[in-house]
């Protein structure tokens, strides 16, 4: 299967061959390659100081596509996403 489509690949394949410029970027389990890759970080959308939250380290603006929270190491994002849900409005 080739595709750009990343959850495409995340719901049909076990393994991630990345190609680039005809080179082979990344190869091997596809948890593997996004444990190591991947950033301890969740998306949201909303309105409030995401940073006073319990796990969140830091927030980046990232515009239209909702803020990036970066989370402390031993947060979790269902903990955080918890956390959202739980707080009063």
């Amino acid at each position: 299967m080739s595709t750009h489509q990343m959850n495409q690949v995340e719901e049909m394949a076990d393994r991630l061959l990345m190609i680039s410029q005809g080179q082979q970027k990344l190869y091997g389990p596809l948890d593997a390659i996004r444990q190591q890759y991947a950033l301890h970080a969740i998306v949201v959308e909303g309105e409030g100081d995401w940073s006073t939250l319990p796990g969140v380290a830091r927030v980046e603006q990232n515009g239209r596509a909702g803020d990036l929270l970066y989370l402390e190491a031993e947060a979790t994002p269902k903990a955080v996403l918890a956390a959202i849900a739980n707080r009063r409005r």
